[in-house]
């Protein structure tokens, strides 16, 4: 009789132990599922999003009118946004699109380089392109102030995703 009366009372001591080991493990399930749920949530709606920008390197373009041009020329610089999202650039002083350039050095493009107005200290202006819709700009040559082959370096921002991307244009020559 006393062995039953202490393995009643070990029974008892484990049932308490099991019941708040069990309590604690729903706890940690709970949180854990929240937590899971959560990230796919997150994920999947992440990636939902994404699918609609596609390869937004080949649906939005950045061109040139022309390949060559001489220094006392303008460039046309050609924005397409062919994605199905709207895109979001700078405008530097509300005017100068932001972007920089590369130069041509043997085969390989230099690191990119500013143009002079990106460091003023002046506001940036966003303005949205709209998907399908593309915007104009003029830039002139004389701002490269050297001869060469150069492209444009742009980035911007995908307005569903909330993400940056960067795009170059076509190589054009400034002789």
């Amino acid at each position: 009789m006393f062995n039953t009366l202490i393995f009643i009372k070990k029974l008892r001591s484990y049932n308490i132990g099991v019941k708040l080991s069990l309590e604690r493990f729903k706890k940690v399930i709970r949180i854990g599922t929240y937590l899971i749920l959560t990230f796919f949530l997150v994920f999947l709606n992440s990636c939902e999003s994404a699918t609609g920008v596609g390869n937004s390197e080949n649906q939005v373009s950045l061109k040139t009118d022309k390949t060559s041009y001489t220094v006392s020329d303008s460039i046309n610089i050609v924005l397409n946004n062919n994605s199905v999202n709207d895109i979001i650039v700078g405008l530097r002083c509300g005017e100068y699109l932001e972007m920089d350039y590369q130069q041509k050095e043997g085969n390989t493009w230099s690191d990119n380089r500013m143009f002079w107005y990106m460091s003023l200290g002046c506001l940036t202006k966003i303005d949205t392109i709209k998907s399908k819709q593309r915007y104009d700009t003029l830039l002139k040559t004389e701002l490269f102030k050297v001869k060469g082959i150069f492209r444009l370096v742009l980035r911007y921002a995908v307005t569903i995703v909330n993400k940056e991307e960067k795009i170059y244009s076509n190589a054009f020559e400034i002789r």
